[in-house]
């Protein structure tokens, strides 16, 4: 019988016993599952980066919380890094995490980064969460 568990990262299937597969040895084919009549369980939340203004190793980053979806509130923030060139941007080393702010509704928000070294490119994205769902915004780039 197959088995399914909503966990906080997701659904999770076992379909395993549904083929009856006793003997031990590894199954050597693909496992296909189809899923119908799906329904959203809620409807995400929506937020955008929008360009810093940064100057003499001072940064204010901002973004815009367009949607709190099916959600009354949610915190919102951004993931930052030294950018490190276009072949190594997909990495995931080196982002650090602003304070969260909470928001109840749809509007702008900002964000100062104090310390930035002058004449360094930041990557940055703003990040929308609460305990059901997380959102990212756009990557962007600013010079301190």
């Amino acid at each position: 019988r197959t088995y399914m568990e909503q966990r906080p990262d997701g659904l999770h299937i076992d379909v395993m016993n549904a083929q009856r597969v006793y003997c031990g040895l590894n199954w050597p084919n693909p496992l296909v599952v189809r899923i119908t009549a799906v329904e959203p369980a809620f409807t995400p939340m929506e937020v955008h980066t929008l360009p810093a203004q940064a100057d003499n190793g001072r940064a204010t980053l901002r973004a815009h919380v367009a949607d709190l979806g099916s959600f009354t509130a949610a915190r919102v923030g951004f993931e930052w890094r030294v950018y490190p060139g276009f072949a190594r941007a997909a990495s995931t080393e080196g982002w650090q995490f602003t304070a969260a702010g909470d928001v109840t509704a749809p509007g702008d928000v900002e964000l100062a980064l104090d310390a930035l070294e002058p004449g360094v490119t930041y990557q940055y994205c703003a990040v929308i969460e609460n305990d059901m769902n997380r959102m990212t915004g756009e990557l962007e780039l600013f010079t301190a």
